[in-house]
């Protein structure tokens, strides 16, 4: 039976192929190694140049000439080899292994070829590798002219490799955006940097207190109420301005909250220019200014308009060690000033005073200025000091200094009762500060225009005012206006009906306020009446443990100042039955407790008030 030999060249996966074991195949028989299945090449013995790598070298170099084992042994005078065919396109593998196989295969083409030259009739192709030919979805009928032995997979570490680089593209890119938008590096001509590819919903312009921190806290709580991702802040375009940046459920752009502080005035300066939706104000605004924002905004003194956002107020502090208690505010302003330059009292002389304020680009002072020195220069000498807790620790070092600071920073030092020309003098605390009663206190303002198209402006003032809002302001040093009953003791001035009425009751951290000579409730007290109807829903209260007091301005006339203080507790009585709630107690005491002058239109805005008390 006629034999043919050949060798495997499968030297990846087959042993045999590696020790160059030599197969004898009967014709007929499929021309494969045994062991692994894979294609073999023709041996010619006694031929040296027919090693495997003798004939993968000169098939790829493409000699001119045939290789000698390319010559059959008996070929008849003049014989020429036949020139190898063109590769038909279609059988070609894929791109990627191409140069891999063409190497692989160069041996069996050329055994091909010598084995058609010799006159023998080829024997069926072998399946050919299913990594680039899959017989099931060629044509039908098809059948390859040249089995290709399999290559050897010289790839297989590539997917691992792919997938490194692939993360470690995608972590340099990460990196460099990160660094790019924080403004770690400047790429000129860049423009999609922190503020790059965003939607300004907001613009906010005013006062330099609220603008530096509780207004940037402010946007972003309100952005991640919101549902907002990738909420943060970075530095506006110009000096002192805060951008507040995040991405919206559903938005394909960032969304930004321009906040620019310049100044309580410039508030409503931007609002009649219409470049902000928002003015931020330290102070209620005038009625020249409310009267020149009228045709644009509506009434800015309506609760749709102006919102009061929160309560600051400013301690006036001594040394421990000093006797001093109380100061009236117009003493307060004589010391400040220069005009006094002795802390004596008439029960003890202390001496010379040494003054401490902050600097005049600090909030605390412009308010301090404006509000106590009412346009005053500080005195000479006075030492300023930039940060509140260093002044602070300056006061508490020095038996001789007077200084002014916020609520938080009163720690080492001692605070005055300031009282306001003969009202009762009361300390800066949790309740007064709340309740408005304290002399220094003062209200912070955000004020919305009503024909604005703007609805991210309501809805902004809205959350500013809300329970989760006002624990933003609470959070940002301020005094917010959740309500809660607080301890209190009723001063030994005040009606004996009065003191054993609040003996054993709580009082809640706010009083209603109306609008000058009126008996409406201003735009705070509608917003307090809701805030008053939902701590009376968590405290799960009722009307018999409401107890609400009237309090007037009205000392020159006793009979009318008790007639509008009783008035103004109805008032709010019948707010609150409205929401179907009856207080048991509803009295009028007149002007008997003045927390202010009532030579000023504000000390009479602040002495018409009502308390609102609950019985334990």
């Amino acid at each position: 039976m006629k034999t043919r030999q050949g060798k495997c060249i499968n030297s990846e996966k087959c042993p045999l192929s590696r020790e160059e074991e030599i197969f004898t195949v009967n014709d007929g028989a499929p021309f494969e190694c045994p062991i692994c299945g894979g294609e073999l090449i023709e041996y010619f013995p006694g031929k040296p140049a027919e090693s495997l790598a003798a004939a993968m070298w000169e098939e790829t170099l493409e000699l001119p000439q045939p290789m000698a084992w390319e010559v059959p042994a008996e070929a008849p005078a003049g014989w020429k080899p036949e020139p190898a065919p063109e590769a038909d396109p279609e059988l070609l593998p894929e791109p990627e292994l191409q140069a891999e196989e063409h190497r692989e295969s160069a041996p069996v083409a050329a055994a091909e070829r010598a084995r058609e030259s010799h006159n023998e009739t080829p024997k069926t192709a072998a399946p050919m590798d299913r990594e680039w030919w899959d017989p099931d979805s060629s044509d039908a009928g098809f059948t390859p002219s040249a089995p290709a032995a399999p290559a050897p997979r010289k790839t297989e570490k590539a997917p691992a490799v792919i997938l490194v680089a692939a993360v470690l593209v995608v972590l340099l890119a990460a990196a460099g955006f990160y660094a790019v938008t924080h403004k770690l590096i400047v790429l000129p001509g860049l423009t999609l940097d922190a503020k790059g590819s965003q939607t300004t919903i907001l613009r906010i312009s005013g006062s330099n207190l609220m603008g530096d921190s509780l207004m940037p806290a402010m946007a972003e709580a309100f952005l991640k109420y919101r549902g907002a991702t990738g909420v943060h802040s970075v530095a506006g375009d110009h000096p002192g301005e805060k951008v507040v940046l995040g991405t919206l459920p559903r938005d394909l752009t960032v969304s930004a909250i321009v906040i620019d502080p310049h100044g309580t005035e410039s508030a409503f300066t931007c609002m009649a220019e219409r470049s902000c939706d928002i003015g931020m104000a330290e102070r209620r605004i005038s009625p020249e200014e409310a009267s020149r924002l009228s045709p644009l905004s509506g009434d800015m003194y309506s609760s749709e308009q102006e919102h009061v956002v929160g309560l600051d107020g400013i301690a006036v502090i001594v040394n421990a060690a000093n006797p001093m208690n109380t100061l009236p505010e117009d003493r307060v302003r004589e010391l400040f000033s220069g005009e006094m330059t002795n802390m004596a009292t008439a029960t003890s002389p202390i001496g010379p005073v040494t003054v401490y304020a902050r600097d005049d680009t600090s909030a605390i002072w412009e308010m301090f200025s404006a509000d106590v020195l009412e346009g005053r220069p500080l005195a000479a000498g006075a030492k300023r000091i930039d940060t509140a807790s260093a002044l602070a620790d300056a006061v508490a070092g020095d038996p001789f200094g007077i200084g002014i600071v916020e609520f938080p920073f009163i720690r080492g030092t001692k605070p005055i009762a300031v009282s306001d020309n003969g009202a009762l003098p009361l300390l800066p605390t949790r309740l007064t500060v709340a309740t408005e009663d304290y002399p220094l206190t003062r209200r912070l303002y955000l004020y919305t225009s009503g024909n604005s198209s703007n609805p991210n402006a309501r809805q902004f003032a809205a959350f500013a005012l809300s329970e989760l809002g006002q624990e933003v302001v609470r959070a940002a040093g301020f005094v917010g206006q959740n309500v809660e009953p607080l301890s209190a003791a009723a001063p030994v001035t005040a009606p004996e009906e009065y003191r054993q009425l609040t003996a054993n009751a709580r009082r809640l951290s706010v009083d209603f306020r109306f609008l000058a000579d009126s008996t409406q409730l201003d735009s705070k007290g509608l917003a307090d009446m809701d805030r008053v109807y939902a701590a009376i829903q968590e405290l799960r209260l009722n009307g018999e443990q409401l107890m609400l007091f009237g309090f007037s301005d009205r000392a020159d006339d006793h009979d009318r100042g008790q007639a509008l203080s009783l008035e103004l507790a109805k008032t709010v009585e019948s707010q609150l039955a409205q929401k179907g709630i009856s207080p048991s107690v509803v009295k009028g005491y007149g002007a008997a407790l003045l927390v202010a002058s009532s030579e000023t239109a504000e000390g009479r805005r602040r002495n018409r008030r009502v308390e609102v008390w609950v019985k334990e």
